[in-house]
């Protein structure tokens, strides 16, 4: 595979953990980028682009018109833009599948023959007891996870004139100001009562920081007219039952952790489902108790020989860490940030009619 230089990227989803974090690594290595970015996206999250001089540009990735004439200047597109858990079906499809078309169409008629597409481990659905490569077969359940996979089957199928990189990480982690949905399911979504393990059963689960998917994809990025594939990636695997003292860790509870036979363990489940359903909450537990029923772990031998993937943070004390900052509020919820944005903007504004 020879390499290239890409002096300017494209990245969608770019106020989103694993967009934010990989246009990071992009100003680190001096990458000029171009960012689309939807109308309401936090505002801390606009502001921390403009902090890395990124040029923003607001659009819709199912609205080629609002970024195809921005594509020209650019090497190589990275599409992390997703609807995760959404409520919404057709939503899910519209923006995994549809969205994806788009920016692939988008590509095509600009010229750009570089992608990296960032899918999720998800698809593999059903858990196996060894750990899971890129030929393992998939199950990928509900709307989003095959609205994913059906976006990967898409570009494999439609799109071989581009080079592709597709990424599918398990469970990622990151900075819980820019997302909290991963804490938020640890923490906030598991019961306070009991937290229940399969009888006889304590399955490892595979984590990826998002600092470790920037690298690779930065790494990625600088070939060029690779063979279109799917590559697995993890930081490190942890056990059911030590994520589960983590999370009692960060609580400062000491939720049993209790194991029960799967049919109750799926009623129990069934029965959460219904209740976060009647909160208008998109989380689905039985989605998730599917996954532990095994090991959900991912071989990664794919990434480290072809691509180098090194991972960084291999350590699973720093997600205990970043799930207790989570939940003791250390960080600045978007709301505050917003609001001090405000106040200063309304400072400033006072200062400059002083001065006048």
């Amino acid at each position: 595979m020879d390499n290239f230089s890409a002096n300017t990227w494209f990245v969608t989803g770019a106020t989103g953990l694993v967009g934010s974090t990989i246009i990071e690594e992009l100003h680190e290595n001096e990458i000029h980028v171009i960012a689309l970015v939807r109308k309401g996206s936090p505002q801390h999250m606009i502001d921390f682009l403009d902090k890395l001089n990124v040029k923003v540009i607001y659009g819709d990735i199912l609205d080629q018109s609002s970024y195809i004439n921005f594509l020209p200047t650019c090497d190589i597109v990275v599409h992390t833009a997703a609807t995760v858990q959404n409520r919404d079906k057709k939503q899910n499809w519209k923006v995994n599948l549809d969205g994806t078309q788009k920016i692939c169409d988008a590509m095509r008629k600009v010229g750009i023959q570089r992608l990296i597409h960032i899918s999720t481990a998800g698809v593999y659905g059903k858990v196996k007891k060894k750990p899971l490569d890129e030929t393992s077969k998939t199950f990928p359940y509900g709307d989003y996870l095959r609205s994913k996979y059906a976006a990967e089957e898409l570009i494999l199928s439609n799109y071989e004139d581009l080079s592709t990189t597709i990424i599918r990480p398990p469970f990622i982690f990151g900075e819980p100001d820019r997302d909290r949905h991963i804490y938020s399911s640890l923490i906030d979504s598991l019961p306070t009562t009991i937290l229940p393990r399969i009888w006889r059963n304590d399955p490892e689960l595979g984590f990826v920081h998002a600092e470790d998917i920037a690298r690779l994809v930065l790494h990625a990025g600088s070939l060029a007219k690779t063979p279109s594939k799917i590559y697995n990636i993890q930081s490190f695997a942890i056990r059911l039952s030590d994520l589960y003292s983590m999370i009692n860790q960060a609580r400062e509870t000491k939720t049993p952790i209790i194991p029960i036979p799967y049919l109750i363990a799926y009623m129990l489940a069934s029965l959460g489902d219904m209740i976060m359903k009647l909160q208008s909450k998109s989380f689905k537990i039985r989605q998730r108790l599917a996954i532990v029923r095994g090991n959900w772990i991912f071989d990664t031998k794919r990434a480290r020989e072809e691509l180098g993937f090194r991972p960084m943070h291999t350590e699973s004390s720093e997600l205990e860490r970043l799930m207790t900052e989570y939940y003791h509020g250390n960080v600045t919820s978007s709301s505050i940030r917003d609001a001090m944005t405000n106040i200063n903007s309304l400072m400033s504004k006072e200062e400059q009619t002083v001065h006048k």
